[in-house]
């Protein structure tokens, strides 16, 4: 097994930053050994001009800290849990220090391979061939693990969601969605922890609704990761709610867009043509908006 070179708690803080954004600036990144690391092992890629680092896998960036700093990381939370457990400057005890270390008995657990899934009203899905009701929650998701078999059926809208946060306080988000009759369900893909939510959405036969950042990597992670893996590619769009370039315009983020705007172009030729406006628009005013802005209660549109 190859040993690579320990990460420092700097550049954790710059990893945090790359999977969340899921690309960072290269000035930004400054240890560059290990970036030629993670470049060598396919963990990120680097291109346009001004050059920014872009995330390809996040499971091979886990394993790679695990063996690199011999600590257990599975989630981008563990992360940043370990960052601010070490900025503390608190004195630590063998103990403290041993829950975050990786043991030769230790690896990335594949049980906790599944499914999130929430919804906003009473809605049937099947598990192993059976009926059963989910039921809207106040504050997080129905996990479901890999082995169980979930299938949605053709007449339920399925909702992609990227981030984690969203699909566990969906409730504050439902009025965007709430449609009169609408049965669908908020599924979250992303692959922190594993791939399979990528792999599962192979499986959907009906209409999907993909619910990211309304930014170019949100739109990138849509085609690059979602819809090609849908097979009913006609049934497919982005979510473009009304009014939601006012709300870009009021509360976007100029500094995510000057890091993704080097990738616009091969977006905008994937885009359709209610994407392509909103890319255009995006473009237009050098702002962005992530998803989790929708759960201001003061953006009524």
């Amino acid at each position: 097994m190859p040993k690579y070179k320990k990460i420092t708690l700097s550049t954790l803080e710059k990893i945090v930053t790359l999977i969340e954004k899921e690309n960072i600036l290269y000035s930004e990144f400054n240890d560059k050994n290990a970036l030629k690391e993670l470049e060598q092992l396919n963990i990120v890629g680097i291109s346009g001009h001004p050059k920014v680092i872009l995330l390809e896998s996040s499971i091979r960036l886990f394993k790679y800290l695990q063996k690199s700093n011999q600590f257990i990381f599975e989630t981008i939370e563990a992360l940043q849990e370990y960052i601010d457990f070490e900025k503390s400057g608190e004195l630590k005890s063998k103990d403290e220090i041993s829950q975050y270390q990786l043991t030769t008995k230790d690896s990335i657990s594949e049980s906790f391979y599944g499914i999130n899934i929430a919804v906003i009203r009473d809605t049937v899905v099947m598990q192993n061939n059976e009926e059963i009701i989910l039921k809207p929650l106040h504050s997080g998701a129905y996990f479901f693990f890999q082995k169980d078999v979930i299938v949605i059926p053709e007449d339920t809208l399925v909702v992609g969601v990227e981030n984690p946060q969203v699909i566990w306080l969906i409730d504050r988000y439902k009025r965007w969605f709430d449609y009169e009759h609408e049965k669908m369900v908020f599924v979250l893909i992303n692959d922190y922890k594993n791939g399979y939510p990528f792999q599962w959405l192979s499986t959907i036969k009906g209409r999907y609704l993909h619910f990211g950042d309304f930014d170019i990597s949100g739109l990138s992670i849509y085609y690059n990761k979602a819809y090609s893996r849908l097979e009913r590619k006609d049934l497919a769009q982005y979510f473009i709610p009304d009014g939601i370039k006012e709300v870009i315009k009021e509360h976007g983020n100029k500094k995510d867009f000057e890091r993704q705007k080097a990738h616009f172009d091969r977006v905008f030729e994937k885009a359709g043509e209610e994407e392509k406006k909103l890319l255009q628009f995006i473009k237009m005013i050098e702002k962005s908006l992530e998803q989790e802005k929708l759960s201001s209660k003061s953006l009524y549109i």
